[in-house]
């Protein structure tokens, strides 16, 4: 049920403003890109730390 609900906030969204919500996605998905690959950079110095 919340996920219908998600999608038609969407396409709500993007039926009234579509390139504003391009950009607002793109910046999303960029944010939570940038904050895995931060993760995995973390997760990769503390394998090399117990490997030392």
């Amino acid at each position: 049920m919340i996920g219908l609900v998600c999608i038609a906030v969407m396409i709500f969204f993007i039926w009234r403003n579509p390139s504003g919500t391009a950009d607002t996605v793109s910046d999303f998905l960029g944010s939570v890109g940038h904050v895995v690959s931060e993760a995995w950079d973390r997760l990769g110095e503390f394998v090399r730390g117990l490997a030392d």
